[in-house]
């Protein structure tokens, strides 16, 4: 009996960290150039968002993200594109990729690579 309730449990925990953002492989990855912001489409939604901008700080909605932050991150991205690694962008409100229309900033996010 010990043994389902913690296995109840694991899987709560790993269905409630999914919950707080999404997670995918990159099915695109683009820069504007005449403005340098950075978009993507993961293979789990059906729309884009702006990420960053790689010529000036861009404001996502809750945190401003520097141009150097952005370089990093989209050399990050790009690598997890290449390489088809799955990303997570953990959102604070929306808590959820779904609630985020599509072509706007991603807001206020913290990003990592998952696989």
């Amino acid at each position: 009996m010990k043994k389902y309730l913690i296995l109840f449990f694991l899987s709560l925990t790993s269905s409630f960290a999914n919950a707080s953002g999404c997670d995918g492989k990159i099915n695109e990855l683009g820069i504007y150039t005449n403005s340098g912001v950075v978009w993507l489409i993961l293979d789990t939604q059906i729309k884009g968002w702006f990420i960053c901008s790689l010529n000036e700080p861009y404001d996502n909605g809750g945190a401003v993200i520097q141009a150097d932050s952005c370089a990093a991150l989209y050399g990050t991205l790009l690598a997890a594109r290449a390489t088809n690694s799955t990303v997570h962008f953990e959102l604070t409100a929306p808590n959820t990729c779904e609630l985020v229309p599509s072509w706007n900033a991603l807001p206020h996010f913290n990003f990592n690579l998952v696989s």
